[in-house]
């Protein structure tokens, strides 16, 4: 059966108008379907976590979990589901960003999307990212599926986990109320690029120490940006490594150490189309096992959903890939 989950005030309510068009759709299917709507006391992870919580007699039960939302509900749902290899997972995009739907190349028809999950077919699968923070403060309240002990947090991602600059925007634009003005006129995505133009000018950069699998750790003195990515997009449309390949089981990664942030303003429009890595202060690696750390706190994101300020990040894929119905 189909499980649709939906945050019914997401993107500023636009997520309430879309099932409202989106529901016909799945009511002359013929499919079964149930509608778990999110509120702040049960939120999306806790759903999913409650649908897979027991594990199904055979491949038919296995549920169906269809997010009608953006790439953060996406995330809700992975961190919550109990069972990553008994679950089959659709996205209808709603969100201010898209960037898995970019990826994926899913049709812009939300209809169209609708549609092709009802066929129940999997698509495709895709890696699914692992990130362990160490050293953590400046906590953010933490859904069902966070792994927490201590100082320690662990958080699976889809699309990508960002340490430095990129992590800073989600944290100030999850705070700000510019990002919901900017989702009633359905420019959302606008609300991280003004958030990077107003960081710019106050961000320090800080030291950093990467350490792919076992090869020699590599130094940067002061790095304003170290994105590690599974898919090829984040941040609505940046194609920050645009050559990753979310089945190949690799991260792959973009750093930037500009000796001025100023020169962000050159290279970061270019990054939108993946020509920034001809910049001679980006730097392009890949790794299985990724390890980053910095003597300062850090803010930590992943699929912009901001964790809190970490010290050390350990990155790798799981074993388990997740199906997906569009």
């Amino acid at each position: 059966m189909l499980h649709i989950i939906i945050n019914p005030n997401g993107a500023s309510g636009r997520t309430r108008k879309l099932w409202a068009r989106l529901e016909p759709v799945f009511a002359s299917s013929g499919r079964r379907y149930e509608v778990h709507l999110s509120t702040p006391e049960r939120g999306i992870s806790e759903i999913c976590h409650e649908l897979t919580a027991s594990a199904p007699e055979n491949e038919a039960d296995e549920p169906e979990l269809v997010l009608v939302g953006g790439d953060g509900s996406l995330n809700e749902a992975l961190n919550g589901i109990a069972d990553l290899s008994r679950v089959k997972v659709g996205l209808i995009p709603a969100g201010s960003g898209n960037d898995l739907a970019r990826d994926l190349e899913l049709p812009k028809d939300p209809v169209a999307v609708a549609r092709r999950i009802l066929e129940g077919k999997v698509c495709r699968r895709s890696d699914i990212g692992e990130a362990e923070l160490f050293g953590v403060c400046d906590m953010q309240p933490l859904p069902r599926g966070t792994v927490q002990h201590g100082d320690y947090i662990r958080r699976r991602f889809l699309i990508s986990c960002g340490m430095g600059f990129d992590a800073a925007i989600c944290a100030y634009v999850t705070h700000s109320p510019l990002k919901k003005f900017l989702n009633i006129l359905h420019l959302g995505k606008l609300s991280y690029i003004m958030g990077a133009i107003k960081l710019i000018f106050t961000y320090r950069n800080a030291g950093l120490d990467a350490l792919y699998d076992d090869r020699e750790p590599i130094h940067y003195n002061r790095l304003l940006l170290a994105a590690v990515m599974n898919h090829r997009f984040e941040g609505g449309g940046f194609q920050f490594c645009p050559q990753a390949d979310a089945q190949d089981g690799i991260l792959d990664t973009c750093f930037a150490d500009p000796k001025n942030n100023m020169a962000f303003f050159r290279i970061f429009p270019t990054a939108y189309k993946g020509n920034h890595l001809r910049y001679d202060v980006v730097h392009a690696d890949r790794g299985r096992r990724i390890e980053l750390s910095s003597p300062c706190s850090l803010w930590v994101h992943t699929d912009g959903e901001v964790s809190g300020r970490a010290t050390r990040l350990v990155l790798r894929t799981l074993d388990t890939r997740l199906r997906l119905l569009m």
